[in-house]
């Protein structure tokens, strides 16, 4: 074989020892490109899914606190003292104003709601936004429920207090409280000890408006700012004309409110008494309606025994003016008690007809009380 023709021929693989041919290496097998692609589209659909729950939750969050979509309607809400949003929050979720406590009471923390909630009772719209909702228990809202009570002349203020309690503008027990104990800016109060009776006869008779759970001090201010506008500048120069303090008048006013039956009644029953306090010789008043104020129950005739009661308000026995008013006066008889008509009258009591007749001396009022008896009229 020529040279040429070696060199054309393909080369010998080396053998192995033993004259053997050597073993193939195994190959390595490559991961199936097809994986890689399903956990990218596993991961891409978790976080679309993520996505769409946030963005549904932040939707409904939303919604919630901009008042979107919800029913309209009108719930009555009422805030307790001391406030608490956590309490707030219950009774606006049980009324169906908001869905979610949680959420509120956040809100209400970030926005410092719980300084701007007041107690009361409100009327709130089930479709406000939580903003709305804040604002219309701030306590000054027109959302704030209001009541008209009337207070009649001649009420005590045990009657005044149920009739406010009745009317849910507060209770008895808060108003006895801060009637004894709060100490209210007018001068016709100083100096008045601390007693439950301490503001009898100046929560002046009159048609009010007042909130539903009303602060007691709020009620009672308003009524007393009353008295002290209505007993005005002209009646406060008869005062300075008169021998007596305006406590006096009051306490005299209020005897003529329980007594008199009518405004015609009032200028001579005044009379009656002033004519008395002047008097050495009548130095008790004997006015039934003073005993009447003392006494457990309500009665419209008094016994031997009640006129016997050992009470200060018992002016049958005890003389001169009670320790304090017994109703609270109206308008007329405060100005009776101020301005009497000019009589020498000593005595009164309801006649045969029904009204009241006054006399000068004892024999003729026992005549008119006789005559009434007769005619089965209560003397």
């Amino acid at each position: 074989m020529s040279q040429s023709q070696k060199e054309n021929l393909p080369a010998r693989r080396p053998a192995s020892q033993g004259g053997r041919p050597a073993a193939k290496k195994p190959m390595s097998k490559r991961p199936r490109a097809n994986t890689g692609c399903l956990s990218g589209l596993l991961y891409f659909l978790f976080v679309v899914g993520i996505s769409a729950l946030l963005t549904g939750f932040g939707w409904l969050s939303a919604n919630e606190v901009l008042g979107l979509s919800k029913p309209e309607g009108v719930v009555t809400i009422t805030v307790k003292a001391p406030v608490t949003i956590g309490e707030v929050a219950d009774d606006l979720k049980e009324k169906g104003v908001i869905q979610y406590t949680w959420l509120f009471t956040l809100y209400a923390g970030v926005t410092d709601a719980e300084a701007d909630i007041k107690p009361g009772t409100y009327e709130i719209r089930t479709n406000f936004d939580y903003m709305a909702i804040v604002h219309a228990m701030d306590g000054r809202s027109d959302d704030r429920v209001v009541v008209k009570v009337v207070i009649p002349e001649g009420y005590t203020m045990q009657e005044i207090f149920a009739v406010l309690e009745e009317n849910k503008v507060s209770t008895a027990a808060k108003l006895w409280e801060t009637a004894r104990s709060h100490t209210f800016p007018f001068d016709f109060l100083e100096g008045l000890p601390e007693a439950d009776d301490r503001l009898e006869g100046y929560l002046f008779p009159d048609t009010y408006e007042f909130y539903v759970n009303e602060n007691p001090v709020d009620v009672l201010s308003k009524m007393l700012m009353n008295f002290d506008r209505k007993f005005t500048d002209d009646m406060r120069e008869y005062l300075d004309g008169t021998d007596y303090t305006m406590r006096e008048i009051v306490i005299i006013a209020s005897m003529i409110e329980k007594e008199a039956a009518g405004a015609d009644d009032a200028p001579l029953i005044s009379s009656v008494i002033l004519n008395r306090l002047r008097s050495d010789r009548f130095p008790c008043l004997q006015i039934d309606a003073t005993i009447l104020y003392v006494l457990p129950e309500h009665k419209t005739q008094l016994t031997q025994e009640d006129l016997r009661v050992d009470s200060p308000y018992n002016t049958y026995i005890y003389p001169g003016l009670p320790p304090g008013p017994i109703a609270s006066p109206g308008k007329s008889s405060l100005m009776a008690a101020l301005e009497p008509e000019d009589t020498d009258y000593y005595y009164y009591a309801v006649n045969k007809d029904g009204v009241h007749q006054f006399s000068r001396t004892k024999a003729e009022h026992d005549q008119i009380v006789e005559e009434a008896k007769r005619a089965g009229r209560q003397g």
